[in-house]
């Protein structure tokens, strides 16, 4: 599972803050379908569980600053003022 630093270091266009989103939820989602499985200890789901929390933190932080993200990537040539 990236942190939010790692997404955040991926991203280089505002394209690429969608797809972090997709896919920071798409892990976040796979985490906590994994903890509910039946099949597993449950010290497993406890560790799938708290991985799933960390997840939908970075979901979180990623959302919270999606614009500020946006503003601080650099202008292309011929754009802007």
């Amino acid at each position: 599972m990236k942190t939010y630093n790692q997404r955040v270091s991926e991203i280089k266009t505002v394209a690429d803050i969608d797809k972090q989103l997709r896919l920071a939820k798409q892990a976040a989602m796979q985490l906590k379908r994994e903890s509910k499985n039946d099949r597993i200890t449950l010290a497993e789901k406890i560790a799938f569980g708290k991985q799933a929390q960390e997840a939908e933190r970075v979901l979180r932080q990623l959302r919270q600053n999606c614009w500020d993200l946006e503003g601080q990537l650099p202008t292309p040539k011929g754009v802007g003022l």
